[in-house]
């Protein structure tokens, strides 16, 4: 991944290839991780040469994208509906974290922005479960797969799915941003400051003003269910999905300092991932993050493992 950064960097020719290319490649299932290549690449000329080069970089590939597409898909839209929503935020939060130098703050302010999309949506749609199914049901006629929706069980379902829908489309879009970010960090401190993305991480929290509004989301969220529900419930509900996934992060941080203190193998933290699949497991990572602001788990720990070894 070194070499890649390093070809990156060599000139905007260069950028833009692995970010047309990566992008290209993103097209298939099997290699759709590359999209995250594709917008981090975008982020590392940012990070590194300012907004304006990014703005070029970014200009470039469209412009090559488009091309591309036109020839070998003979549509364009599509292609640029998969890789607008990925390439605008790097470049966005790149430059923000250029200027702010602070990774907790510039993760903070991507979360808002979900956030804020939870709630436009609702100020717009009203209720988005019934958008949602409507454009479900729709999708499906003209599939030809109508039989299914004779199936109460599947109806149920998607009445389920379409009542956490948009908290589920908010926290996705979140999370891809702060990934390709952190990809993009993560190079950047690979080819001119060995082991800082390291650090940053391990000293990642939300920022100190999102943790009132955080609470007072969970514990509207605690008195909701998803079976029968208002449409101030249902949002609730919506925003603590997103909310629990901000402080899951953050007590994936916790864990990785916390092992790193301890000096404990990889394998512990190959379990954790594995773990973090069941939703009892990520519930109790995101309390861990939560509490982690009050408590400072990892400064805590680190105090009483210095004492262990003297």
């Amino acid at each position: 991944m070194r070499a890649l950064a390093n070809y990156i960097m060599r000139g905007r020719i260069q950028a833009v290839s692995v970010v047309v290319l990566g992008a290209l490649l993103s097209l298939t299932i099997i290699l759709l991780p590359l999209i995250f290549i594709s917008g981090a690449a975008l982020a590392l000329v940012t990070l590194r040469r300012g907004v304006v080069q990014g703005l070029t970089v970014l200009f470039y590939s469209v412009l090559v994208l488009v091309t591309a597409a036109m020839l070998l898909l003979g549509d364009a839209v599509g292609v640029l509906q998969l890789v607008i929503p990925i390439w605008i935020p790097a470049l966005f939060l790149a430059e923000l974290l250029r200027r702010n130098t602070s990774l907790s703050a510039t993760v903070s302010i991507a979360a808002m922005f979900a956030l804020l999309g939870i709630i436009i949506t609702y100020m717009i749609l009203g209720d988005p479960s019934s958008h949602w199914q409507a454009s479900w049901i729709e999708a499906l006629t003209l599939l030809g797969a109508s039989e299914v929706l004779s199936d109460p069980a599947f109806i149920q379902a998607l009445e389920l799915m379409s009542r956490i829908y948009t908290g589920l489309a908010a926290t996705g879009f979140w999370f891809m941003s702060t990934m390709v970010l952190f990809v993009a960090r993560w190079w950047q401190a690979t080819l001119y400051n060995e082991g800082g993305f390291r650090e940053e991480f391990h000293s990642y929290r939300m920022s100190r003003w999102f943790v009132w509004p955080s609470l007072l989301v969970l514990l509207a969220m605690s008195f909701s269910s998803l079976d029968e529900m208002s449409v101030a419930q249902q949002l609730s509900i919506e925003l603590g999905v997103l909310v629990l996934s901000l402080y899951t992060l953050q007590g994936i941080a916790v864990a990785h300092r916390m092992a790193a203190i301890a000096k404990l193998n990889k394998v512990w933290l190959i379990l954790m991932y594995v773990l973090l699949l069941t939703p009892q497991f990520n519930l109790l990572m995101a309390l861990t993050g939560l509490v982690d602001n009050w408590l400072d788990i990892r400064t805590r720990f680190a105090r009483v493992k210095g004492q262990q070894d003297r």
